[in-house]
């Protein structure tokens, strides 16, 4: 037996691997150990983009979710609870945020829009009396894990 970064030599053949197919390997790795969260009652959100807007799907691949879209126009809140294998779609006219409901929750987003930080802005939760109700109802007295850039954001800025 013979031991290479790249190439393994055994008695009856040989595997040999380049270093993109590794680093794709790795990728793949992390990005999925990336999309989990481990923590129960973690918010994030509500964000949205104006320049270009963006659409977003959001897929809970394991656990659970309690979702919020706020119409960026008319400032209604809408949200519904999403489990494992289940799929929503956020319009461009949305902030969008989640609650995740158990632990190790992995949740992915596809979107469709070019990414601008100069145009992205973000909703404090609190802002909107029924998603803030929504929330504390499900946290009560179990603490409440948001990003600094959640926690200090301000209300909806219209264009």
């Amino acid at each position: 037996l013979a031991i290479s970064p790249w190439h393994l030599h055994f008695s009856r053949g040989g595997w040999e691997a380049n270093s993109a197919t590794f680093f794709i390997l790795t990728g793949v790795y992390f990005f999925f150990k990336a999309l989990n969260n481990p923590k129960i009652f973690t918010f994030r959100g509500l964000h949205y983009q104006t320049a270009p807007p963006q659409k977003k799907y959001v897929k809970v691949i394991q656990g659970s979710i309690m979702d919020f879209e706020v119409d960026i126009n008319t400032l209604e809140a809408k949200y519904q609870k999403v489990d494992a294998d289940t799929a929503v779609e956020i319009d461009e006219d949305k902030a969008h945020g989640y609650l995740t409901l158990e632990p190790d929750t992995i949740v992915a987003y596809l979107v469709k829009g070019e990414y601008n930080p100069e145009s992205e802005h973000s909703v404090c939760w609190t802002n909107s009396p029924e998603i803030k109700r929504i929330v504390e109802s499900y946290v009560r007295k179990h603490p409440l894990t948001i990003s600094e850039k959640d926690t200090n954001a301000g209300p909806i800025k219209k264009q």
